[in-house]
């Protein structure tokens, strides 16, 4: 028999755009981003001094959830813009702000996928921001261990 309690489960995780007007563009941000994401560690971004990046609280996914974004990624052979959507609201849920209060984001349950999406009208407003969805969508992807496969469309 398998006894699952709260300490089995994994806990929730958080994420540093890259894009952050907090974040020095230098020329290799793209591996130190990626060391912080392999890591963990803040230290590996460049942050502008005196400033605090916006950090993003997403979940794991578990359950129906999971099974709903791998069978998004699977009938679209791979991932496009409408799976990183749909990777985005499912996982993202609030953001602690440069001051650091944490903002909690609107959820919704959608009737489509029968699951607590972010709501549409947050997720268009932070749609609005370029690349945030996308890269976030993907964060969410290698957090399922699924492969970049992008779409041939």
């Amino acid at each position: 028999m398998i006894t699952v309690s709260a300490s089995t489960l994994v806990d929730d995780y958080e994420h540093i755009f890259s894009q952050d007007p907090a974040i020095e563009k230098v020329e290799d941000l793209a591996d130190r981003h990626q060391r912080y994401v392999d890591t963990g560690d803040v230290s590996h971004l460049p942050i502008r001094s005196g400033q605090k990046p916006a950090v993003f609280k997403m979940r794991h996914l578990r359950g129906s959830a999971r099974r709903v974004l791998i069978d998004a990624v699977r009938v679209h052979d791979g991932v496009n813009m409408q799976v990183l959507g749909l990777c985005f609201r499912l996982t993202v849920r609030a953001m602690l702000d440069s001051a650091g209060q944490e903002q909690k984001f609107a959820v919704e349950h959608d009737a489509k996928c029968g699951l607590p999406l972010l709501s549409e009208n947050v997720f268009n407003q932070l749609d609005e921001i370029d690349d945030l969805v996308n890269e976030l969508g993907f964060r969410a992807i290698a957090e399922l261990g699924l492969k970049k496969k992008q779409s041939p469309v």
